[in-house]
């Protein structure tokens, strides 16, 4: 969940606040008990709008370390970009929204143990509950269940950082060696949990987070992170994107389970459009980068809309309104939290060229 400067001559900002959105629209299903939740590429549209998060921000942060290849300054701009935003979202769920919503009385609810447990999160140990919370909703107790790939998506960033301390240790081969050899080690074990189903990972868990859930995104962000860095040979094209993307739908709908071939063809299609610069869609950063905020509001506002109105809203309704008040809190959280993290991030050394996507 990278972020990119208002007026940036590209479309990742439309890219993302599309999957963002996305993701809200296929949460409204399970939130809803609503049937037939809409599947692409064999994965629910939530999922695999997440996904496509992944593989941008693979292209990206790969990107920020090839241009400023500095431990502390890699990690501090990762913390800035994360934790802010994340740490604003869990108080206001656990000071103002749990408050409003729960059916305990509020000094059993302040006093609970899962009250405390909840700013774990704040660390990326993901707790979904708060006390009393949500209890009656058709899917009950989960304030916040987007967290869950925070986690996943920091263990990269810091497999980034691995990758290029190991490179810089073993000097005989460079950080594109070492980062093509992992890929290859992520998309086997994609191959052999998702694909074939060994469920060799199945039931581990680390930090609070499944094993499995970091297999079936990882190779995104790593084949992400490919792509820039063969981004001098290899051309993105839209065009060629389309066709990919059509010929992968018309694989699917065969029944073919191709999990690797939609891997690079999800991970080369969002790059190649973010990296087009296309009137309009260029232009959705003016108000800011409002991908992250809308993905970690979306599901507690969803639920809340669900907690107060029932089955009273029609679902398109309920979608719809998610979506707005979803967007308000996104613009407030950017240019209130976000932007202004955003500007003391270290500047890179004089000689380096960060790109302007690239945080």
């Amino acid at each position: 969940m990278t972020t990119a400067k208002p007026h940036a001559s590209n479309n990742f900002d439309f890219v993302r606040l599309s999957a963002a959105s996305l993701v809200i629209v296929g949460h409204a299903y399970p939130l809803l008990a609503h049937p037939d939740l809409p599947h692409f590429l064999h994965t629910s549209i939530s999922t695999y709008a997440v996904k496509v998060f992944f593989a941008l921000s693979g292209f990206l942060i790969v990107a920020s370390w090839t241009h400023d290849p500095h431990a502390r300054r890699f990690l501090f701009k990762r913390v800035l970009r994360i934790f802010p935003a994340l740490i604003l979202v869990v108080l206001l769920a656990a000071f103002v929204l749990g408050p409003l919503v729960t059916r305990l009385p509020l000094g059993e609810y302040f006093g609970h143990s899962m009250f405390g447990d909840y700013f774990l999160n704040m660390r990326l140990y993901i707790a979904y509950s708060l006390p009393g919370v949500f209890e009656t909703n058709t899917y009950p107790n989960a304030v916040n269940g987007s967290l869950w790939s925070l986690p996943a998506e920091f263990f990269m960033y810091l497999l980034v950082l691995a990758c290029g301390l190991a490179a810089r240790w073993l000097r005989v081969v460079g950080f594109a060696v070492v980062w093509g050899g992992l890929t290859l080690v992520f998309m086997a074990l994609n191959m052999a949990e998702i694909h074939f189903q060994t469920g060799y990972f199945t039931g581990a868990v680390v930090y609070a987070t499944p094993v499995t859930s970091v297999i079936e995104v990882a190779p995104y962000f790593m084949i992400g992170g490919c792509i820039q860095l063969a981004r001098r040979w290899l051309p993105l094209s839209p065009v060629v994107a389309l066709v990919a993307m059509a010929g992968a739908v018309g694989i699917a709908q065969a029944g073919i389970y191709a999990e690797p071939l939609f891997i690079l063809i999800t991970s080369y299609s969002v790059i190649a459009l973010g990296s087009t610069s296309t009137p309009v869609l260029r232009d959705f950063g003016r108000f800011g980068d409002l991908s992250y905020g809308t993905y970690l509001y979306g599901f507690p506002v969803a639920q809340t809309l669900s907690w107060a109105f029932g089955d009273r809203l029609p679902f398109v309704g309920h979608i719809l309104l998610a979506l707005a008040i979803s967007l308000l809190l996104a613009f407030a959280s950017w240019h209130m939290v976000e932007k202004r993290a955003m500007k003391i991030k270290p500047k890179a050394q004089a000689g380096t060229m960060p790109r302007p996507q690239a945080v």
